[in-house]
């Protein structure tokens, strides 16, 4: 069998162990955050610019992240590069920080308080994109690498004030690069990138 095919039989094994754990969760504007005030935030503070990246995974160590070397990003092992406009980044700083989740209380359970989230569980992660945050020298010094397929993220260093993280967030960064221009990982009228 092919290095290929393994590739898919394991990317499909993936996807079908995968499980969810369904509560409920609402991912609305939790904050009405203006962008100025954002901006004195870490890691936007610190940042000259942003750049939104899609990247390959390296089949052959089947390593899922964003290619480095060193500890730090490999700017020319990346697949696309956009820096984000001023309008771009007013509307990604709104999503990221704005947006979240409103747990629902359950009705039936006897204690009004009690708050329930729903909650993607899945082992699955094959993140192909990413958003840098660059200083004056172009060294990236943080970074939120995505996994829209798998709806999970990692973001270095994790104190950055980027929100919470919950389903619709990710269709919503998925709309955004897809209207900035990166197209690999990204789905068509609802079809979804398939790896060659």
């Amino acid at each position: 069998m092919t290095l290929k095919k393994k590739y898919a039989l394991s990317l499909i094994l993936l996807t079908l162990i995968s499980f969810k754990a369904q509560t409920q969760e609402q991912c609305v504007r939790t904050t009405d955050k203006k962008v100025e005030d954002i901006l004195k935030d870490f890691p936007f503070n610190q940042a000259k610019r942003i750049k939104v990246v899609s990247f390959k995974s390296n089949k052959e160590d089947i390593v899922y992240e964003i290619p480095k070397i060193k500890g730090r990003v490999d700017l020319d092992k990346l697949f696309e590069v956009k820096t984000l406009n001023r309008e771009n980044t007013s509307t990604l700083l709104d999503l990221l920080v704005n947006i979240n989740y409103i747990p629902i209380t359950d009705p039936d359970l006897k204690n009004d308080s009690v708050e329930t989230r729903e909650v993607e569980v899945t082992m699955c992660y094959l993140p192909r994109h990413a958003i840098l945050f660059e200083s004056n020298n172009g060294e990236v010094f943080g970074y939120i690498e995505i996994c829209i397929e798998c709806r999970n993220y990692k973001a270095y260093p994790d104190n950055m004030n980027i929100g919470d993280f919950c389903l619709e967030k990710y269709e919503l960064l998925e709309d955004l690069f897809r209207n900035i221009g990166i197209v690999y990982g990204i789905r068509r009228n609802g079809i979804p990138w398939v790896d060659e």
